[in-house]
């Protein structure tokens, strides 16, 4: 990498520094850490301001940034964007053998996703016919424990997958 690139970078926070410019605003260092390696990243105070509570110790986050490279010293990072990996939606897909399993469970199915609220996708597939059919955005739900436990004991665990 070099001075100015724009990169991504994912990880889970593993130090975090607080620090304040003349003007009394707070900013932060922080360290993003994934299998790889680390980095430190800078967040500004007008970005700290919006994004302070993603930058909790332990927190796993996506920042977009800038990179700031000196000679003779490891880069760093410049935070532009800073998202939390929960923000992310998810797809939850329900696998059906046939059309006619669906049909026999998609009234217990739907009961089950309708309380649910959330970003995540619902995918439902029929393994048979190679159907995929994406349910609209307002049926998106939470794919929480909760959630994934109610249809893995409908469908079974097989057939119940996050990605």
């Amino acid at each position: 990498m070099k001075e100015g690139d724009k990169v991504t970078v994912g990880g889970m926070i593993t130090d975090k520094k607080i620090k304040y410019t003349k003007h009394d605003k707070v900013m932060a260092f922080v360290t993003i850490e994934d299998l790889v390696g680390s980095v430190e990243v800078i967040v500004f105070p007008k970005d700290y301001e919006k994004q302070s509570a993603k930058l909790t110790e332990e927190n796993k986050v996506f920042i977009r940034g800038r990179v700031s490279a000196e000679e003779e010293k490891d880069a760093k990072l410049i935070a532009e964007n800073i998202t939390a990996f929960d923000e992310i939606p998810k797809k939850l897909w329900l696998k059906f053998k046939d059309m006619e399993s669906y049909r026999q469970q998609e009234k217990a199915v739907m009961e089950t996703l309708q309380p649910s609220e959330g970003i995540d996708r619902v995918i439902l597939y029929i393994e048979k016919t190679r159907q995929m059919n994406q349910l609209p955005p307002n049926q998106n739900v939470c794919a929480d424990k909760e959630l994934l436990e109610k249809l893995e004991a409908l469908l079974g665990e097989e057939c119940v997958k996050v990605v």
